[in-house]
């Protein structure tokens, strides 16, 4: 260690240490000492002042031409003053040249690299522009640290409702399924219901018309009557819902149909209400779809009856067919100028079982099935009415099926 300290202070022609070169003046030994030490203090001030401020320029040719100069500045101040102190008490000139190296290469970097200093300017005018945004930031910082609570308090308190949502999603979905199977029970209880009534009223309307016979003019057929056409209306009752419950089991057999094909077969089925009603029944020409027939044909065939069982009293019956095809679906309208109904009933308008005004014409079923036809075929149906003036019943019916 002795013989390394030794070469750098000149090995066998050792230097002289400034000490003596000043022929031991103390006075201005001081004063020099004292102003080195100032400059590397300064110059170190410097270098540091660069690296704090670096941080804020952007990367970029800028910011390497600046980090040379800060170690040119730090070079500086050790190789060129620190080392004049050392070297009042340690001659060794050896190991600053060696430093001086350094420099040397950090100095020309920077000067064959200061054609970037054109960047330099403009990156120093940029930075002091972010700067200043820094500054108004961190005149703001206790705002924005509110600011940035308030939305980790929200995200809390979204995800907090996610999780109630999703609870709920989960009851929902529970309560459907149990749904569906209390619907399906249901269904069946209607079934069989509707299905084990018809022998028993069958067998009551027998023995009613053989007691009529054998007692044609007994003072007790004026009951007989009453009895049975309470029996009839019992019997079209069960029918329609066993009709009902049947609906809801099927399940639609679908086929391109011609829906003129389907119109005209219903009109040929119901052509003795139409001529004892003198009604007047059109349509234009209606598209080919992906349909059940039997249940299609069966929702024009309850709509025209409908149309025709409440028309007008004061005037004939004149219905309307007619569609407007849209690019998903297909809107059908059966337009009559009938009694029309008021517009408290229509949103009860297809419920199962609901007759208005005390209506004693039906039993309160014929829309209820056209409303599940519509509905298995993934339609919708509505009505739009002016009392007194007529009703139109729209319904759609999609153009494909997947």
């Amino acid at each position: 260690m002795d013989s390394i300290i030794k070469w750098f202070s000149g090995g066998q022609n050792q230097y002289m240490d400034s000490w003596h070169c000043m022929s031991h003046d103390t006075l201005w030994v001081i004063i020099t000492i004292i102003l080195n030490l100032m400059i590397v203090v300064g110059y170190i001030i410097i270098a540091h002042h660069w690296s704090k401020q670096e941080k804020i320029i952007p990367d970029g040719v800028s910011k390497r031409v600046l980090n040379r100069l800060k170690y040119i500045f730090l070079y500086c101040a050790v190789c060129g003053y620190l080392f004049d102190i050392i070297r009042f008490w340690w001659p060794g000139v050896r190991l600053m040249s060696l430093l001086y190296i350094f420099l040397i290469y950090y100095t020309f970097t920077f000067i064959f690299r200061a054609g970037g200093l054109k960047i330099v300017y403009k990156d120093l005018k940029d930075s002091g522009e972010v700067k200043e945004e820094n500054i108004k930031l961190l005149e703001h910082q206790e705002e924005l640290e509110e600011v940035k609570s308030n939305l980790e308090l929200k995200q809390k308190e979204l995800e907090e409702a996610k999780q109630n949502l999703e609870i709920s999603l989960d009851s929902t979905r529970r309560t459907v399924s149990e749904l569906e199977v209390t619907n399906k029970e249901l269904e069946q209880f209607a079934y069989l219901a509707s299905h084990d009534l018809q022998d028993p009223l069958r067998t009551m309307n027998a023995y009613l018309k053989l007691v009529s016979k054998k007692w044609p003019n007994s003072e007790a057929q004026e009951y007989i009557d009453i009895v049975m056409n309470s029996n009839v209306q019992m019997q079209e009752l069960t029918t329609n819902l066993l009709h009902y419950a049947k609906k809801n089991r099927e399940v639609p057999s679908f086929n391109f149909i011609d829906l003129n094909d389907v119109v005209e077969d219903v009109l040929n089925d119901i052509k003795l209400i139409i001529n004892k009603a003198k009604a007047k029944i059109t349509y234009d020409n209606l598209p080919e779809l992906n349909i059940d027939r039997i249940q299609i044909k069966q929702v024009f065939q309850n709509l025209l009856t409908n149309c025709i069982k409440y028309k007008h009293p004061d005037r004939d019956p004149v219905i309307h067919i007619s569609c407007e095809i849209r690019p998903t679906e297909c809107v059908f309208s059966v337009k009559d100028n009938g009694a029309g109904i008021a517009a408290e009933n229509i949103p009860h308008l297809f419920q199962i079982y609901r007759r208005f005004n005390h209506d004693d014409r039906g039993v309160g079923f014929g829309l209820s099935i056209v409303k599940r036809i519509i509905d298995k075929h993934n339609g919708r149906i509505w009505v739009d009415s002016v009392e007194g003036e007529g009703a139109t019943f729209s319904f759609t019916l999609p153009r494909t099926r997947d």
